[in-house]
């Protein structure tokens, strides 16, 4: 008898240890909204990749590419060597003219969707895809660890996503991580202190590029642009000529 209740004991224990480290899973994966803390509005998106046309021009070092969509969204993009600045909206053509209409920071989400898992691993990986779940490197995060002899928390190392859009890193290695990557878009940063740490983060991006480029810039423009379509260049004009 007293056999059977150790056993039962040991089976109990282990049951309450496994449901707890379920319980502390799933309480890192409900205790942060990513959309959220970036700065992004939290809407679940189904993003319609099928690209439709592609405008591109380029002037020296520099270049700007717009991408249009069947679904009636589009991607602009400009570029001058390692810079980027890119927007996003909807477009239409009317007698020959492209016209867009951008979309404003209060109603932008750029994570199509995440998820966050884990907090067992010593090791944290994220993986960031683009919206046709390609990988995309140079995204940015910064390690912080504290200098004991100072008391104060100093900058460790810049990370960046590598061409598989990962970062692996062991997790003692860091008093905290921050997700910088959005920081010239919606002006925020995301800092995950030690004991928040997942095993893993994995980000979907509304982004058609494989280089993040750092940190890009979002440009948002209240009035509408319009090209007028030539030969299939595009040529800006004022809103009133059409």
């Amino acid at each position: 008898m007293i056999r059977i209740n150790n056993k039962l004991t040991l089976i109990l224990l282990l049951f309450l240890l496994t449901l707890s480290c379920s319980q502390k899973n799933e309480e890192v994966s409900n205790s942060i909204n990513i959309r959220k803390e970036l700065g992004f509005i939290d809407k679940t998106m189904q993003v319609k990749s099928q690209l439709k046309r592609s405008f591109f021009s380029e002037n020296g070092f520099c270049y700007t590419q717009i991408d249009l969509y069947e679904d009636s969204t589009f991607f602009k993009r400009n570029g001058c060597e390692s810079h980027l600045h890119f927007s996003l909206g909807k477009w239409k053509i009317y007698n020959n003219y492209l016209i867009l209409n951008y979309t404003s920071l209060d109603k932008l989400n750029m994570i199509v969707n995440y998820s966050l898992k884990g907090n067992e691993n010593p090791f944290f990986v994220l993986k960031i895809l683009n919206q046709n779940q390609l990988p995309i490197e140079n995204f940015e995060v910064i390690g912080f660890r504290k200098n004991v002899a100072k008391k104060t928390s100093l900058k460790y190392g810049l990370l960046l996503t590598n061409k598989q859009g990962v970062i692996k890193l062991r997790k003692t290695d860091f008093d905290s991580i921050s997700i910088c990557g959005f920081k010239n878009i919606s002006n925020k940063i995301l800092t995950l202190k030690y004991a928040m740490f997942p095993d893993t983060l994995n980000m979907m991006l509304l982004f058609n590029c494989t280089n993040f480029c750092q940190m890009p810039t979002y440009d948002y423009y209240k009035d509408s642009s319009v090209y007028y379509i030539q030969n299939d260049k595009l040529i800006s004009v004022q809103r009133k000529k059409y």
